[in-house]
């Protein structure tokens, strides 16, 4: 995974809300292991018709930005894992929303996407906005460079905060700290 300290980027809007991980990455693309061209069938019944051509989408916009804002309890349904690496194929690194299915977010932060909360008012004025915003992880913050009154701080764990910003997952958090787990067991358990 890619470290994410910051982003700077445009917004894509996608306004629905309780989109589920079935709708998201439908079912039947389920047999795909390989993450890479699982951007495909990110909700591919609503991107693309039957000959698949592409559909007037939000999704479908030439250089789509990485940056989705959408409506409440995005990525509710199954556990679903393969819809979060749907959206970081297609290049999302940074999902806004009132609130999330909560497998869902864990997936996200767990696949070095940040899904990050704001209140339902502060979303709606980032909807209406067509220029730039900026993620700031390490202060937790999203502002509209082009705006010094649009500023919105939201809430993270400081140890999911740490694998985002380092670039890594759980696993690779522990195994980077190999060497103090040994030392430590060799102190505790001699």
């Amino acid at each position: 995974m890619r470290p994410l300290r910051s982003i700077r980027d445009r917004i894509l809007y996608f306004p629905d809300s309780q989109v589920d991980t079935d709708r998201l990455f439908p079912g039947e693309f389920l047999k795909r292991s390989e993450r890479e061209g699982m951007a495909d069938a990110l909700l591919v019944y609503e991107r693309f018709d039957a000959e698949g051509n592409p559909l007037e989408h939000p999704f479908n916009q030439e250089n789509p930005p990485s940056i989705l804002l959408t409506g409440a309890e995005f990525g509710t349904g199954s556990s679903r894992e393969h819809a979060v690496w749907a959206l970081a194929d297609f290049g999302i690194r940074v999902i806004i929303a009132p609130s999330f299915g909560d497998i869902f977010y864990s997936n996200c932060l767990n696949n070095g996407i940040l899904a990050l909360r704001l209140p339902e008012e502060a979303c709606a004025q980032l909807a209406a906005l067509e220029q730039e915003v900026l993620v700031l992880v390490e202060e937790q913050r999203v502002e509209v460079p082009a705006s010094a009154d649009l500023r919105f701080s939201f809430a993270l764990d400081p140890f999911r905060k740490a694998c985002l910003l380092a670039g890594t997952d759980m696993l690779g958090y522990v195994l980077d700290r190999e060497e103090e787990i040994s030392a430590y067991e060799r102190k505790k358990y001699k």
